[in-house]
This record gives structure tokens, sequence and C-alpha cells, in this order.
């Protein structure tokens, strides 16, 4: 809560001033947080948190890895990294967690890949085809 405060504020103050806002969001924290950064900027967001741990010594963390060690990010970004760039499947990829961890980052994973891709409503005016379109 106090960092979608804080967020939130800073969007205020930027826009007040005709500036841009850039955000601190990590790939970590997008692929595993179940809400959207709010700013359109991201310049780390193509570094996995394991990478900003190791760069500047801390980092911003998603819900799921709050309170994890340094070790633990670096293993899920490795998971992740494995999973969604090189191509292994999820059984490989998070074989390497402990099975409520690898759980729990597959259910925010999942979450975050939702947030990401709505699938949009899309009226017909027309009788002759289905109520909807989904975009998938």
């Amino acid at each position: 809560m106090e960092a979608e405060a804080s967020a939130l504020a800073g969007a205020a103050q930027a826009r007040a001033r005709g500036l841009l806002q850039l955000g601190t969001a990590n790939k970590t924290c997008i692929l595993l947080s179940p809400t959207a950064p709010p700013q359109a900027v991201l310049p780390l967001g193509d570094l996995y948190a394991s990478e900003i741990q190791a760069l500047a010594g801390s980092c911003t963390l998603p819900p799921c890895l709050q309170g994890v060690s340094q070790g633990i990010v670096q293993d899920v970004d490795l998971a992740l990294r494995a999973y969604l760039e090189e191509g292994s499947d999820q059984g490989r990829a998070f074989a390497g967690l402990d099975a409520g961890l690898r759980l729990e980052i597959l259910a925010a994973l999942a979450d975050a890949r939702r947030a990401w891709h709505p699938l949009p409503l899309v009226p017909k005016l027309s009788r002759a085809t289905l109520g909807i379109d989904l975009d998938l």
C-alpha cells in the first residue's frame, strides 16, 4: 500500500512539473508482480533483480519474494530466464526451487501474464457474427 501511494505521489508531482517519471521495477518485479508498474519508462526493466542486487546491493522485489535470501532471488531469476528466454519447459526450469516457492512463483507468473494481456471484448454490431471475439 505504501509503495502504491508513493508511486501515485511521484506520478502526480512529475505530471505537475511536466517531467517524465522513471520506474524502479526490474524484470523480476514485472514478471511476478500482480500489478503493472504505473510508470511509462522502466530503465531497469530488462535486468533481473539478482543482477541489480549484484550491482547496487539492493533492489525492488515482487511480493512473492519479499524477505527471501539473495540466493533464492538468484535461483528464481535463473529459473525465469531458463523458462522465458531459453525455452526450457516449466518443469525443468523451476525444478530447483522449493515446492512451495515454485507454486507461488508459477501462480505469480500466471497472474502477471494475465494482467499484461487482458482479453478485450469486441461487441459485434451484426447478427451474423458471434457476440464477442477474444483477441488471443
